[in-house]
């Protein structure tokens, strides 16, 4: 695997967002997609209603102003860090298809990051 860009999930911890379910409010944090350099993938069992995959795990380069926003438990390195990204966008499946095709569970790449 050669190192590729994709779009990946950040939560901005400041900008939460409330809503109505169920009776009851439920706080969320928003997500704000960001283009980054991969250097691995890592299926993420999480479905959607049609029991599909929807989300994969990167290890992503993670730029200097969204460091902050990363969990403690996600990083691997001082620079790359685990974090989700969504299959369905039109960048992420041309870049994740050949990992999909594989039927791997974990990918990374020969270059050194």
């Amino acid at each position: 695997m050669q190192p590729v860009k994709v779009e990946i999930n950040l939560p901005m911890p400041a900008a939460m967002q409330k809503r109505w379910s169920n009776g009851r409010f439920i706080s969320e944090r928003v997500k704000q997609q960001v283009l980054v350099m991969a250097y691995g993938f890592r299926r993420n069992r999480t479905l959607d209603r049609s029991s599909k995959e929807y989300l994969v795990d990167v290890l992503a380069e993670i730029p200097s102003g969204y460091r902050s926003f990363v969990r403690r438990d996600q990083w691997v390195t001082d620079k790359l860090a685990w974090v989700e990204a969504l299959i369905a966008l039109s960048i992420n499946a041309a870049a994740l298809a050949p990992f999909f095709a594989s039927g791997a569970r974990e990918w990374r790449a020969e270059v050194a990051a």
